[in-house]
């Protein structure tokens, strides 16, 4: 990802202490890919549960609810390659934007 403010490259990463305040909460939803993705739906919902995370889990899908944006992305991160992964995450408050004229 570009960052424009100091004009560099970074990676995807999960959120510093200084962000906390404005920390992302939602839900991931992953299907399965193919028709033998049970096994790996299996192995996401047990990294989940791991994490603390509580999982709702159906015959092709799993749901994880209550999870930040550093959850989200090491569950993105090791089961994204077998699974489609879906997730919402909103902030806990409204951020404030403001304009510089």
């Amino acid at each position: 990802m570009y960052d424009c403010q100091s004009d560099r490259y970074t990676d995807f990463s999960a959120p510093t202490p200084a962000s906390a305040n404005l920390a992302l909460t939602g839900s991931l939803t992953a299907r399965a890919a193919g028709r033998d993705a049970h096994d790996a739906l299996a192995a996401l919902a047990a990294h989940a549960e791991r994490l603390g995370h509580a999982v709702e889990r159906a015959a092709d899908a799993v749901r994880v609810d209550g999870l930040g944006l550093a959850d989200a992305l090491a569950l993105n991160a090791a089961h994204g390659a077998t699974l489609l992964i879906d997730c919402d995450l909103r902030a806990r408050r409204a951020v404030r934007q403001t304009h510089i004229d």
